[in-house]
């Protein structure tokens, strides 16, 4: 039986439509690892629909894509799909929430006080900054490209057999490498998305094991 793992994907607003596109290099990578890569995206993202899949499919690794705060991942329309009180279903699992803030206290407490694997997240507002001319089509913005590789470093790495922490620090060379190249760029409208590097990558972290792995 392949491994399993729950990839959920809002779509409904600008910086959703960049974590959905974002996410195509993750399926890409999981895949070739013959990994299954079951979705949750669109109108599907509610409270409902990603428990029932959790419990149906027993993914090994869930990835949440949308807006978040301390205690909630919201789903369609800015509506509660993950909380507090869903700290059961994720018992036993590796997560990476790249949501607003999730990991200051829902991922914590998931990981101290029902025994997810690893809580990965953002601790701090996760920034984005993109060109408005090609922002139907994210993945062709250049602009907002390293800060989506950045990211997307931890799931990758992930799927391609790298621990929690192992993930993580790939993620922090992927930003460290941004942002010395941007210091020596010419590129004055770069500053913003040097901002943006270091505000996501100081806010990335995580809670439980780091040790763990999804396979």
């Amino acid at each position: 039986m392949p491994t399993r793992v729950l990839l959920v994907r809002n779509d409904y607003d600008p910086i959703t439509h960049y974590m959905y596109e974002w996410s195509i290099p993750f399926i890409e990578a999981a895949e070739s690892k013959n990994m299954k890569v079951d979705c949750v995206d669109g109108l599907s993202v509610t409270k409902s629909e990603i428990a029932s899949r959790i419990v149906k499919l027993k993914p090994v690794f869930i990835f949440l894509n949308g807006h978040g705060d301390r205690q909630t991942f919201y789903g369609h329309g800015n509506k509660p799909a993950v909380d507090m009180s869903d700290g059961k279903l994720f018992t036993g699992k590796i997560v990476f929430s790249r949501a607003c803030d999730c990991a200051a206290e829902l991922g914590k407490t998931f990981a101290e006080e029902h025994a997810c694997k690893a809580f990965i997240g953002y601790s701090m507002p996760f920034v984005n900054v993109r060109e408005t001319n090609v922002e139907i089509k994210p993945r062709q913005d250049n602009m907002s490209r390293p800060i989506w590789e950045a990211s997307n470093s931890v799931p990758v790495g992930l799927v391609k057999g790298l621990t929690v922490e192992e993930s993580i620090e790939a993620s922090h060379k992927k930003a460290y490498k941004e942002i010395e190249r941007i210091l020596f760029s010419s590129d004055v409208g770069a500053i913003n998305v040097l901002k943006a590097i270091i505000v996501n990558d100081e806010g990335l972290t995580y809670h439980g094991d780091g040790t763990a792995k999804i396979a």
